[in-house]
């Protein structure tokens, strides 16, 4: 069995917002999701999402669920198992969502040329406040050396 002091060290450290064991749990745990979320995805939900979606979708859910306190596990099968429910729950619920809209993928048929003018892709300058209100609230719950980390790392 994997060395349990050392997953519980970097449990941890993942619950506390540590970006470095935040980064290695993703490295560790995103392969095993992926093979999750590919075996649960039938065709019918490939026309609309991908397991990668599905993968960064529940990534995303348990790190801020971890953050705040909501797990504890006593190995690395405990996060696995979790991991594999969630990865089911978020495809279940994708499926009952595309079932309920109705949507017949087989008659969609593609704009071709016509799309190009369809949605403009330039940032507007709602746009661009937006972008720096949310960079200045991410740096704002950063703690002052990590603040001082990202100041260096932009210059």
């Amino acid at each position: 069995m994997p060395d349990l002091q050392a997953f519980h060290d970097t449990w941890a450290k993942v619950r506390r917002g540590d970006p470095v064991a935040v980064a290695q749990f993703v490295r560790d745990y995103q392969p095993f999701l992926l093979r999750t979320a590919r075996w649960r995805f039938g065709d019918d939900l490939r026309a609309a999402a991908d397991s990668a979606d599905v993968c960064q979708s529940v990534l995303l859910n348990f790190l801020v669920r971890a953050g705040n306190g909501e797990f504890e596990f006593q190995s690395p099968e405990d996060v696995n198992r979790l991991l594999a429910v969630m990865v089911r729950n978020k495809v279940l619920s994708w499926r009952r969502r595309e079932g309920a809209e109705r949507r017949d993928r087989a008659r969609a048929q593609a704009l071709g040329e016509a799309a190009a003018g369809v949605a403009d892709t330039t940032l507007g300058p709602a746009s661009g406040v937006a972008n720096e209100e949310l960079i200045r609230a991410a740096r704002d719950r950063l703690a002052p050396e990590e603040r001082e980390l990202v100041e260096l790392r932009a210059q």
